[in-house]
């Protein structure tokens, strides 16, 4: 829900957003973060498709740079600047935004702000989620060099990665796949896993997936 000041300011920023719209909340937030704007004329035209300019713009603003400098941080890299996005180039972008390090302000000098690479991508600081990868050797029910397995109970074992939990069962048929996951640290259990390369067969537990009204 939007707070009494960002239900009075949408209607100001936007003529055509009220605070009673579904995403006016998901909107304002991006707004104060400084992450989206008006388009000059007052209106967030809802309606309207995304283009690739506007989607990663946001996207690119998110990890500190901007779109004179987005090359830097490889968010856009052989994506199509076609008016329309396609979605597979949005998966790819946002997917490549959390694996970047966020640039920070540490200073201002005469020639503007000083900025830092954090020592963590985004999805390690804001999501505490690490990305590692290899191809899956063994799982709790069988392994590549026997048919036996000496694994646990939704346990799996990824080639120069080491043996990780999974939170979906249906991650352990990527038995002998090349594979990109998400994992968390603090019990090493992976949280999304993909075929490399391919992340249209992803397998992602939605038990990890959680709302609170900020993230």
């Amino acid at each position: 829900r939007l707070n009494e000041e960002d239900a009075t300011n949408i209607g100001l920023i936007y003529k055509d957003v009220t605070a009673q719209d579904a995403y006016a909340p998901y909107l304002m937030a991006l707004v104060n973060q400084g992450l989206i704007w008006a388009n000059g004329m007052g209106n967030f035209n809802p309606q309207e498709p995304a283009d690739f300019t506007w989607f990663a713009n946001i996207l690119i603003k998110n990890a500190g740079y901007d779109m004179y400098r987005y090359d830097a941080a490889g968010i856009t890299k052989g994506v199509s600047t076609r008016e329309k996005l396609l979605r597979k180039d949005a998966a790819k972008m946002i997917y490549r935004m959390l694996k970047t390090k966020r640039l920070e302000v540490v200073g201002f000098s005469d020639g503007g702000q000083n900025y830092t690479e954090s020592d963590k991508t985004i999805l390690e600081k804001d999501y505490e989620l690490y990305t590692a990868g290899g191809v899956m050797e063994q799982n709790e029910f069988s392994s590549l060099s026997s048919p036996q397995s000496t694994l646990g109970k939704k346990e799996v074992e990824i080639k120069d990665a080491g043996t990780f939990r999974i939170s979906d069962e249906a991650m352990r048929n990527y038995l002998g796949c090349d594979t990109e996951f998400l994992y968390t640290k603090e019990n090493n259990t992976i949280v999304a896993m993909a075929l490399a390369n391919d992340f249209t067969q992803t397998v992602l537990s939605l038990d990890h997936i959680t709302y609170d009204g900020s993230q």
